[in-house]
């Protein structure tokens, strides 16, 4: 068997488990090939795929969202971002994902505060977006906005969507390995919201180049200040660390924001 014929058996495998069957094929070719070159036989690696995709999604996975009922709920709603209605289901919703739900204390600042100066915003790339199409409504935007968001996950990405068509916002939001080829067009500002960390654990050498590859003329970075379990586990100056050597020897100007739950950097060159 040639490695691309293991690589697609590999796939083929992950895919079946339902735990990972909503997991775009792209993020599982990309770690599957990095496994099959280390391990002595295909069920090995196919193991260690798995084990590195709950690294990565496993909170995620363990609270995993109805977006059909979602949808349901979604299609009774106005179409304006701003109304209440729309307004206080994204807070409902955002509430049921780990990342999101931790923003929603900070959000009616931390949107306004991180991109005061770039305000009001026009075109966003979202990478590793997770439900933050949902965040919208507290992002200082034009009228008329360009949104693309980009996850590993099939049925969450198809839910942002929907809820993009729904308030009528141009834009798309794709299924794929966001550290792979990223959009050709230009963003004013790119997000990468608390999945430096998650980069790092996939390929650690590989986050300063991935960072200067993205086509944005800003950068909104973020970390968590807390693990899942609540713990700070010196999470602030670590990840303050980590981003120093990040920007070095990239000709970075950055600004700081630190929130309650989160600590952010804007940077452009």
């Amino acid at each position: 068997m040639t490695d691309s014929d293991k690589l697609d058996s590999l796939v083929a495998a992950v895919k079946k488990k339902a735990k990972y069957s909503s997991i775009s094929a792209d993020i599982i070719r990309y770690l599957g090939e990095q496994e099959i070159a280390k391990r002595a036989s295909l069920k090995e690696a196919i193991k260690s795929t798995c084990s590195k995709l709950h690294q990565v999604s496993g909170a995620y996975l363990e609270n995993h969202p109805d977006f059909s009922k979602w949808l349901i709920e979604l299609e009774a709603l106005p179409h304006n971002l701003q109304s209440l209605e729309i307004k206080q289901y994204c807070r409902d919703k955002m509430q049921a994902h780990t990342s999101t739900a931790e923003r929603l204390r900070i959000i009616d600042e931390f949107f306004q505060c991180c991109l005061e100066r770039l305000a009001p915003v026009h075109s966003v790339l979202d990478l590793g977006c997770g439900i933050n199409p949902l965040a919208l409504p507290w992002i200082p935007l034009v009228d008329d906005p360009i949104y693309q968001g980009i996850d590993i996950f099939e049925d969450m990405t198809r839910f942002d969507q929907r809820f993009l068509q729904h308030v009528h916002l141009r834009g798309r939001v794709n299924c794929a390995d966001f550290l792979g080829e990223l959009p050709k067009q230009r963003f004013q500002v790119a997000f990468a919201l608390k999945i430096i960390p998650l980069v790092d654990q996939l390929k650690k050498e590989f986050t300063h180049q991935w960072l200067e590859s993205i086509p944005a003329d800003y950068l909104l970075v973020s970390f968590p200040i807390f693990s899942l379990s609540g713990k700070g586990k010196r999470m602030l100056e670590n990840y303050s660390i980590r981003m120093m050597q990040l920007i070095e020897g990239g000709n970075w100007k950055m600004e700081q924001f630190e929130f309650s739950t989160e600590l952010a950097f804007l940077l452009h060159h």
